[in-house]
């Protein structure tokens, strides 16, 4: 780059794999101008050697940007975790010469909760102070100029334009600029239904130095009566075209704008599609910015008369009062209060705030308590565990300090490396597979034994093992008699002893599986349900050497399916209504793929047909359609759980002879024998990792049908 544009485009380095390989080839195209940091992702240790190469060429081209994430400069009560992140900055700004650092409006700390996702302050006079005191204390710190950016979260359409009014006095107040976040504008827009014009005339656009674009995905209250959509700023989806329009309409309004700035969450690219449009997004950024340099003005722009004049005037009040709002609206998301509820107990704290709380909407509630759930995390016990739990349907799981577990008799303790994340997790959370709560979900643990119970002689401590769902049976049964302990019926399973979602877990000995060591935690779990489940259905379906197998689905199952029935010798048929999945199934082994719209039937036909079906599809339409490509004698097997109806034919599949089957998981020979293949190379699932605290976020994706093709949670 030779010469600098008069306003540079650039990307938000997060240190992730998926990032990395998603942005590199916009690098090498040398089409990056600029580049943003969060300067919390290197305060415990050295960034990857990628981020620090770029960090060290932007810096050398004066195009290297700060961005702060979990300071909370605006939180009254001051912790000693927060002191400890501004002298991490004092001394990463002293390490790396930044342009400018950014931070957010809002707070997100108070009394127990330690992180979270920035909340809208009442505009009260205390919060203007307070404010202003910080952002010096930053440019104190820092010797670099503090801008501040807007919210995406409101509690109301009046919260919203208050927001924007108070932003504007805080920067008349005190020096500094304004980060614009054009996706956190849109969610305001479309949440409460604003015109653009009359939400950013509250903004002073002359003092935009900084814009970020991003995308998110939107929820659908249940507190709503009308089901009205309610944006939200994950940053885990494409720039929605809206954005863009908003980018367009501001940059040319914008005449102190300096960068444009790209954000993306990480563990959110993952395959080739997510992330060819991420790049596209960039490139639109890119369009956008450089077609609208030459209109932009001159001088300052100016803002609507009325919208000024009309500014929301701040509470009288001090910090005192500020905190006891800030603890107890936190404490009442946490909580999961009514809103009702949270009204009285914060006119009671803080009763100088009533008319800010009095507009709070009940939709915008229902979503701020998902938030405090998603994102927030009380101060840890020195003697407890991390763990993800399942409070009730439709609710997201939360991230909380449990007692630590010991082993009782036959039992072991582990702690937990790795956890699968499976379809059955989804049909728990949203309540058509019914578990005792609250309760520590994950199913699919690895983990090394910690601890022995009493009378266990087959492990040893040290040992790496997985726990599978059914851990023991009662003993007495006819099936456990007859050695089927897996249909037992009265088994004592993970729901009993609690998931492996947590940092140690108890299982019974007798249900934990040794894991060879050249399989990692995260390549083996994925084995004890999803590789258990098909091996088993595969088997159930008697396979002959030389029969043709074709694969119904291509997700967490499937893949695994394509994988076992090839290096089991079969030549196999991967269906998919999926194109874009073709190249994978070619991959994993499948001799042909054909894409099907509505009938895979009629595709399997073409393709030669197959004496075995294994239908880990979702669809059971899909499965009805599916039969008529099956040859002579052929099985279909079906396994997992699924949506829709199965309506059949009866005089076609007599005629045929066809057989269809159900599965779930079989004996514990079947586990090994998949554990077996994926040790010698010849299975291996594919995978997207997450920490703990992002657990939600990989539900949500595998939700949506965008994993590729397990989600597992690494601790």
């Amino acid at each position: 780059m030779d010469e600098r544009h008069p306003v540079a485009v650039g990307l938000s380095l997060l240190p992730a794999d998926d990032v990395e390989s998603a942005t590199r080839p916009l690098f090498e195209e040398g089409i990056v101008d600029a580049v943003e940091w969060s300067v919390d992702f290197g305060f415990d240790g050295a960034p990857p050697a990628w981020i620090a190469a770029r960090l060290d060429e932007y810096e050398a081209r004066d195009e290297l940007y700060a961005h702060g994430v979990e300071l909370s400069p605006m939180s009254v009560d001051w912790s000693d975790e927060q002191e400890r992140w501004v002298e991490s900055l004092r001394t990463a700004c002293a390490r790396r010469r930044f342009r400018h650092l950014t931070e957010h409006y809002g707070f997100m700390t108070a009394d127990g909760f330690v992180r979270g996702t920035p909340l809208p302050l009442p505009p009260s006079r205390a919060a203007l102070d307070l404010a202003k005191r910080r952002f010096a204390m930053l440019r104190d710190v820092t010797d670099l100029e503090v801008g501040v950016e807007n919210l995406a979260f409101a509690f109301s359409r009046e919260d919203a334009l208050a927001q924007a009014t108070f932003m504007r006095r805080l920067l008349d107040e005190s020096v500094g600029f304004l980060l614009l976040d054009v996706h956190n504008l849109l969610c305001q827009i479309e949440t409460f239904e604003l015109d653009p014009e009359e939400l950013l005339a509250r903004y002073p656009l002359e003092r935009v130095r900084e814009i970020h674009v991003a995308g998110g995905h939107v929820a659908f209250p249940r507190a709503d009566p009308r089901r009205r959509a309610f944006r939200r700023d994950s940053h885990d989806e494409s720039v929605p075209d809206a954005a863009f329009a908003l980018l367009e309409r501001i940059v040319s309004r914008a005449p102190s704008l300096e960068v444009v700035i790209l954000e993306r969450s990480d563990r959110s690219l993952f395959g080739t599609e997510e992330a060819a449009r991420h790049r596209a997004d960039f490139r639109r950024v890119v369009e956008i910015v450089r077609r609208a340099e030459p209109l932009r003005q001159d001088g300052p722009a100016t803002p609507r008369a009325d919208a000024v004049d009309g500014a929301t005037s701040l509470v009288s009040d001090n910090d005192a009062s500020l905190a006891r709002y800030q603890r107890v609206l936190l404490g009442a998301l946490g909580e999961r209060s009514e809103l009702d509820v949270a009204r009285a107990k914060l006119a009671n704290a803080a009763p100088r705030y009533a008319a800010h709380t009095a507009t709070f909407e009940p939709r915008a509630w229902e979503i701020a308590t998902h938030m405090a759930l998603e994102w927030s995390a009380p101060t840890p016990t020195r003697d407890g565990m991390a763990a993800a739990i399942f409070l009730a349907p439709d609710t997201p799981l939360v991230i909380r300090s449990l007692p630590r577990v010991t082993p009782g008799p036959g039992q072991i303790l582990l702690r937990t490396e790795a956890v699968g994340l499976c379809g059955t997790d989804l049909h728990i959370l949203r309540g058509r597979f019914p578990v005792p709560a609250p309760i520590v979900l994950g199913h699919e643990t690895v983990g090394i034994v910690e601890a022995l119970g009493e009378g266990v002689t087959e492990l040893e401590l040290g040992d790496r093992v997985g726990a599978s769902w059914v851990q023991s049976g009662c003993g007495a049964c006819a099936r456990c008699r007859a050695g089927e302990v897996v249909r037992c019926a009265s088994p004592t399973t993970w729901v009993e002893n609690g998931g492996g979602l947590s940092e140690l877990v108890v299982a019974e000995a007798s249900g934990c599986t040794k894991v060879a060591e050249r399989l990692s935690a995260a390549e083996a779990c994925p084995l004890f349900c999803a590789g258990h489940t098909v091996m088993s259905g595969y088997l159930r379906a008697r396979p002959k050497p030389g029969d043709r197998v074709a694969v119904l689905g291509l997700g967490g199952l499937g893949h695994l399916a394509i994988q076992i029935a090839r290096a089991e010798g079969h030549d196999v048929v991967a269906l998919s209504s999926r194109g874009d999945k073709r190249a994978d199934a070619l991959a994993l082994g499948a001799s042909v793929a054909p894409a099907y719209d509505d009938d895979p039937g009629v595709a399997l036909e073409s393709a030669g047909g197959a004496d075995i079906v294994l239908a880990t599809t979702s669809s059971y339409a899909d499965v009805t359609r599916v039969l008529s490509g099956v040859s002579l004698g052929g099985r279909v097997v079906v396994m997992g759980l699924g949506d829709g109806a199965l309506v059949l034919e009866p005089m076609d599949l007599i005629q045929r002879e066809v057989e269809l089957l159900f599965s779930v998981q079989g004996p514990r020979s079947h586990l090994e024998r998949v554990l077996a293949l994926a040790s010698a190379g010849r299975v291996r699932a594919r995978l997207e990792t997450y920490p703990l605290g992002l657990v939600n976020r990989a539900l949500s994706r595998i939700e949506q049908g965008r994993v590729r093709y397990r989600a597992v949670i690494t601790l």
